[in-house]
């Protein structure tokens, strides 16, 4: 009865919502509602087919939704701003049937689509989205003409980063970005040469574009990773920022004014990640396996037993109060062991002293508190 009514209440909310985009748009969308419904429907029902003159009036509530969404780009904390990109979501994920990523248009439009998903605050969504494209997405086979392979790649790199299953999905994508710099040389010039002398100045201007493209989303890998980036944690919003501000001055000289628009809602989109990742968990894995390695016996307390890695806690709350975390990857194992002493800040038992006495989250408190102090010689 209960998940009934949160099912009804869930409904109202979602046509009020789809309501907002009729009334901007009264003349040209009327009953728009109704076919975002049906097309709902359709998604999840294959004997309910969607009409042409439905699938042209989705197609057409997309691109208004787009246009609201620039209009409204300087107020993105409003709740319609929140909620048009939430409409773009939902509408594009449901003209995505016949999506091969053969092509650039189709590769911007997930990006896009990506993008849209987390400022609409639709996160959990857009992941499950990715993972039902898995399949697809893995077998989108890398061109050769060096910029299209660019683009394929740093499209890849940034599912990594949205999709993670595990953290090794993370150092993925970084992998996949410095996998490009060792081509680099040899794709470069070989493009380069196919394109004519007039056409020159234009596609050297769309690979410097791509290229601080593939640097922004290497350093949105290594921050979810680290923490931080090259030491500095605070500077993460000025280098995406400065990357994406260059690579959008090269599009427009390319003339590539569709990736143009593409930069500035992924510049948003990672400061929402970023944002994101800020709020659920400051301290990292790698964080914790660094400190961890900086305290006597850290054999004890980071190991490999049976092709799995083992990482106890003993380190902080002694062997009587310790636990070990096992996961055939090590950053998960930590991860498990972070969540875990999360839950215990403030809790009334023996591990919850430890933590709260520790100071975690504050490392530097941590490691203090871990670290013995000699005695004092007379």
């Amino acid at each position: 009865m209960k998940s009934k009514v949160i099912e009804r209440i869930a409904a109202k909310i979602l046509i009020e919502k789809y309501q907002l985009l009729e009334n901007f748009y009264p003349d040209l969308l009327s009953g728009i509602t109704d076919i975002i419904q049906k097309g709902k429907i359709a998604s999840r029902f294959p004997y309910i087919e969607m009409k042409e003159d439905e699938i042209s009036i989705l197609i057409k509530a997309k691109e208004l939704s787009e246009l609201k969404i620039i209009e409204l780009w300087n107020n993105q904390d409003t709740e319609e701003f929140r909620a048009l990109c939430s409409i773009y979501f939902d509408i594009a994920t449901l003209l995505d049937k016949d999506f091969e990523f053969k092509n650039e248009e189709e590769i911007y439009e997930l990006i896009k689509i990506i993008s849209f998903g987390y400022l609409g605050e639709h996160n959990h969504f857009v992941k499950n989205y990715l993972i039902s494209k898995k399949e697809l997405i893995e077998n989108i086979s890398v061109p050769e003409q060096w910029n299209s392979r660019l683009l394929v790649t740093i499209f890849k790199g940034i599912v990594c980063l949205v999709a993670k299953h595990s953290w090794k999905d993370i150092d993925n994508a970084v992998i996949l970005i410095n996998q490009l710099r060792k081509e680099q040389k040899d794709f470069e010039s070989k493009f380069l040469n196919t394109v004519n002398e007039d056409s020159r100045p234009y596609g050297s201007a769309e690979l410097v574009s791509l290229y601080h493209f593939a640097k922004t989303v290497e350093i949105l890998g290594q921050y979810l990773l680290e923490g931080r980036v090259n030491g500095n944690e605070f500077d993460i919003e000025n280098k995406i920022k400065y990357h994406l501000s260059v690579a959008k001055e090269f599009a427009n000289a390319s003339a590539n004014i569709v990736l143009e628009m593409l930069y500035k809602y992924f510049e948003a989109f990672s400061i929402k990640l970023i944002n994101i990742k800020t709020m659920e968990n400051k301290v990292t894995p790698n964080q914790i396996i660094e400190l961890i390695n900086s305290l006597p016996d850290s054999e004890k307390h980071i190991f490999i037993e049976n092709g799995k890695y083992w990482v106890t806690q003993e380190w902080l709350c002694g062997a009587f109060a310790g636990r070990a975390f096992v996961n055939e990857i090590l950053e998960d194992a930590v991860q498990e062991m972070i969540d875990y002493l999360y839950k215990h800040i403030g809790h009334d038992s023996m591990v919850g002293n430890s933590v709260t006495k520790s100071g975690f989250p504050n490392l530097e408190r941590v490691k203090q508190y871990c670290t013995p102090v000699e005695s004092e010689q007379d």
